[in-house]
């Protein structure tokens, strides 16, 4: 069970619009893969709760963390890779 305190922090756990509202994680569908990521400190955690809350704020339509997140590396990671 999660903190209701770690709502401020986690973007995911403060997601409650109804369009992604469902099962544990916030959506109800089937899941590709999922992956445990560690840091090793609360800096790089709160950059990395950053950075989540900046891809939901620029693509509020996905219905997942992960396909924000992906369409933001096709824009911006990966486009400027094939520039280089």
């Amino acid at each position: 069970m999660h903190n209701p305190e770690d709502q401020d922090q986690d973007p995911v756990l403060a997601n409650n619009d109804e369009y992604t509202k469902g099962g544990e994680h916030g959506w109800v569908g089937n899941a590709i893969a999922s992956y445990t990521i560690v840091f090793e400190d609360e800096a790089q955690l709160k950059r990395f709760y950053k950075f989540m809350k900046k891809c939901k704020r620029i693509y509020p339509y996905k219905r997942t963390i992960g396909e924000a997140i992906d369409l933001y590396l096709q824009e911006f990671v990966m486009n400027q890779d094939a520039n280089n």
